[in-house]
């Protein structure tokens, strides 16, 4: 075979190659779009240590501080590294489900535990007066 020869059937070769990857990379499914909510259903926690009465429009300014970031309302607003099954939390239905000690639980437990990333728990950053202020929150928005 000549030189030419040669090189032509290894640009042959790598264009085949370039082709099945672009082929298989672009029948890999899209990454699944978060749950619209969290299912509903009965869930809770025992007792809360620390019962406090909570401010919705703290805990409003909270919320954007500390998790809109992974449950925000549409994919789009959420943080490029969010985990992609992350709900959303703004579901009226499912928060009504829900008692303040599971609120409370998961706010201060998650992310880190029971499937909320990989960052430390928020109540490791948080003060309880904070989780009183996200509870209270989330519980303005029953309604919606």
């Amino acid at each position: 075979m000549t030189r030419r020869g040669s090189r032509a059937l290894g640009i042959a070769l790598a264009a085949s190659i370039g082709a099945s990857i672009g082929l298989a990379c672009a029948s890999e499914p899209p990454a699944p779009e978060p749950s619209a909510c969290p299912a509903v259903g009965p869930r809770s926690a025992a007792s809360v240590a620390f019962p406090l009465e909570g401010d919705a429009d703290r805990g409003a300014r909270l919320f954007l501080d500390h998790c809109e970031g992974c449950h925000a309302r549409t994919t789009a607003m959420r943080a490029p590294d969010a985990p992609p099954g992350a709900p959303r939390l703004d579901c009226g239905a499912w928060i009504a489900s829900v008692d303040d000690a599971y609120l409370y639980h998961a706010i201060n437990r998650g992310p880190g535990v029971d499937g909320h990333g990989d960052g430390p728990p928020l109540g490791e950053r948080l003060v309880p007066m904070d989780v009183a202020d996200l509870v209270a929150y989330l519980r303005s928005l029953e309604s919606d």
